[in-house]
């Protein structure tokens, strides 16, 4: 009996260790195919090809097509490039620096980080808004002290934490059955990691399954959107965004503020005062740190929108070419046209 119990948790700290330090597709499924992803597309790199890093929420994993990004870029500027998109879906200003925190640890550098700032993540009228979706067995242990900066729920995701690591072998059971096979998965566990996307991260939206301005979908993100927008306060989120563009810069990689194109049907849900917070948000920012902002929030159209923020596949690559030729203008224009060296500098 004695020996069965130290076999058991000898297997249950044997897989928290592995998965707190090697295996990040099993603590944190995404996140782990796109580490993985993102390895093999910058050591791939071409000798001082310039590295260009994407994080945001699914807007950006939906709405960037890092290969028509690439292309562009690399006609636009004249030197080889390697583009990845690392959105995640119900991502915001919290998660992008969790997933930088970790990248940079990890010893991942790049020539620029285009940082995605959603609005309503800004705001506290709904402090869940992002830290709800946040399953506290996705997180590692040097995620939770940033989690006390960047939510009001960290005492209940820290709970759920220490928890679920005590008995990883169920915790991260479907994340161990998907990696088997996907076929073996419950109906509950389809969610974990499973998401479709090419080589450089991008998840289109095929019209086919997605129609555009669906009503449904509207209604979903007037639901969860229109309330926050209409009575803007800021909350945690804000200071995330501050913290992440702190932390590109101590780690050498140039950030660049991305908002993204938004519908009109969405754009009509910001009071004045909400849009005049942000606006003034993102100014200060940009001076105090001197980061430069790409505003796209006005350049699509609403047919071209699932939800009317959500572009669909075929809008993707017409706006990733404007994003490309705005990238290169800033990449012209500031020192990281000569921080792209990394490779040849190793």
């Amino acid at each position: 009996m004695v020996c069965a119990l130290v076999c058991f948790a000898g297997l249950q700290l044997a897989l928290f260790a592995a998965v707190e330090t090697s295996l990040p597709e099993l603590r944190d499924p995404l996140y782990g195919r796109k580490f993985h992803q993102l390895r093999r597309r910058f050591e791939g790199a071409s000798p001082g090809a310039m590295r260009v890093l994407l994080v945001g929420s699914s807007r950006t994993f939906n709405g960037v097509d890092a290969a028509a990004f690439e292309r562009q870029l690399q006609a636009a500027y004249g030197r080889p490039a390697v583009v990845y998109n690392f959105g995640l879906s119900a991502a915001g200003p919290l998660t992008e620096w969790i997933v930088l925190q970790r990248l940079f640890k990890a010893g991942f550098q790049a020539d620029l980080v285009l940082v995605e700032v959603f609005p309503a993540m800004l705001a506290d009228r709904h402090p869940l808004l992002e830290a709800e979706p946040l399953d506290a067995s996705r997180l590692w242990s040097g995620d939770l002290a940033l989690l006390s900066r960047g939510t009001t729920d960290a005492a209940r995701l820290t709970r759920q934490w220490i928890s679920g690591s005590l008995a990883p072998w169920h915790t991260h059971r479907y994340a161990i059955l998907g990696q088997i096979s996907s076929r073996w998965l419950p109906p509950e566990g389809w969610s974990t990691g499973l998401s479709d996307f090419d080589p450089r991260g991008w998840q289109g939206l095929d019209e086919q399954r997605c129609a555009p301005r669906d009503a449904a979908a509207l209604e979903v993100a007037r639901l969860k959107y229109a309330g926050v927008l209409g009575d803007f306060k800021f909350g945690p989120g804000a200071e995330a965004v501050l913290e992440t563009v702190r932390l590109c810069q101590r780690h050498a990689a140039p950030p660049a503020l991305v908002l993204m194109p938004e519908g009109k049907k969405f754009a009509s849900w910001y009071s004045p005062a909400a849009r005049r917070k942000v606006d003034e948000f993102i100014q200060q920012t940009s001076h105090d740190y001197r980061v430069p902002v790409i505003d796209a929030r006005r350049w699509m159209r609403e047919s071209q929108f699932f939800d009317s923020h959500h572009l669909l596949s075929s809008a993707a690559g017409e706006f990733s070419k404007r994003l490309a030729g705005d990238t290169a203008r800033i990449v012209e224009r500031s020192d990281v046209a000569t921080a792209g060296m990394h490779a040849e500098r190793r």
